[in-house]
């Protein structure tokens, strides 16, 4: 069972989260290079950002989840913050979340491609996929180096069976993330649905 907690692709994060499930506060605190920094500095919104990011990374959504909310209760709208939370509540399915952030980020900052990113979200989470791809073009039309948004045109690509397209999104992506693995993997995963398997292997 690949679900199973003894599942090796849970990992760090698995752990991570039966060791810290009675102190959700301590998320965030006890991992480097928090354990280094002034206690002001490692609970600075900026810092916990970070930390969720990683998480994210890890593939641990649950705790990327809570540790970018603590920093959005104390800041709603605290935008290093956004794009991480919003894509962690995506990856754990909480429909009804994002479509409430979705619509008090589009009242209060429409000019804001984070705001319609996460109403694109919504709609590619209740697969709206032509909607999702409008509001993906449309964050992409604010600001043209919102990678996450990138990230998302290409899913929205590839759920309209547009892989060219698909990977020019995937593509641009890895431009704004350097150093960042998820488009590439993207990448292959486009190339796997395609059946192209040669392609999604790593080059020898």
């Amino acid at each position: 069972d690949p679900f199973a907690p003894s599942a090796p692709w849970w990992g760090r994060g698995r752990q991570r989260r039966l060791r810290q499930v009675a102190n959700i506060d301590s998320l965030a605190v006890d991992e480097y290079p928090s354990p280094f920094l002034p206690a002001a500095l490692a609970l600075n919104g900026h810092t916990l950002a970070a930390q969720s990011t990683r998480y994210f990374y890890e593939g641990d959504y649950e705790s990327c989840y809570q540790v970018s909310k603590l920093v959005l209760e104390d800041d709603p709208y605290h935008l290093a913050t956004l794009p991480v939370h919003i894509a962690s509540l995506v990856m754990l399915d909480m429909k009804s979340v994002v479509f409430y952030v979705a619509h008090q980020l589009v009242s209060a900052y429409p000019t804001t491609a984070v705001a319609w990113f996460t109403a694109g979200c919504y709609y590619y989470m209740v697969k709206k996929f032509e909607q999702a791809w409008r509001l993906f073009h449309k964050a992409l039309g604010l600001d043209h180096n919102f990678a996450p948004a990138w990230i998302a045109f290409g899913h929205a690509f590839a759920q309209r069976d547009e892989s060219d397209q698909a990977f020019a999104a995937y593509r641009t992506a890895s431009r704004l993330f350097p150093g960042s693995h998820l488009p590439w993997l993207f990448i292959g995963m486009e190339h796997l649905r395609t059946q192209s398997l040669p392609l999604a292997q790593p080059p020898r």
